[in-house]
This record gives C-alpha cells, structure tokens and sequence, in this order.
C-alpha cells in the first residue's frame, strides 16, 4: 500500500534535501578519514565516524520510502497495489 499521489514540487524537495544531506555526510566521513585536523575536537573518532555512517544511512531510507512508497503519478501508484 503506498501512502497517496506525491506533488512533483514536494517530491523533488525531498529528494534533492535527501541527496544534500548525505552529500554532507560522505564529505565529513571524507575530512575525518584524510584530514588529521578534522580529527582535532573529537577525541571518540570511531563514535564519530558511526555517527556520520547512521545519517547516511536513515537518509538512504528516506530516499527508498520517498521513491518506492509515495508515487508521482497513477501509473506508478498502480505498480504497488
């Protein structure tokens, strides 16, 4: 069961919100791994590190139910039915 007919507006908002966030994640997991003085105030890397794992993570599944379970159009909608 999919949850209603998206707005294209809203959807791609969602979308593009989504794909920043993880961006901001990999970019930090990034500094963290090359850059000794981005290590500099956080003296529990491996915390750290999980830390910025998770929110890919949880924004992964964001993006999957976003794109699987609220579909732009009828068509789509049937595919879940």
């Amino acid at each position: 069961m999919t949850l209603a007919y998206f707005d294209k507006n809203v959807f791609d908002v969602l979308k593009a919100k989504y794909l920043a966030e993880k961006d901001i994640a990999k970019v930090n997991l990034s500094i963290l791994h090359n850059k000794a003085v981005g290590i500099g105030e956080h003296s529990d890397i491996v915390s750290e590190v999980d830390k910025w794992i998770k929110i890919i993570a949880d924004v992964e599944d964001k993006l999957a139910v976003l794109e699987n379970q609220m579909p732009l159009t009828a068509e789509k909608y049937s595919e879940y039915e």
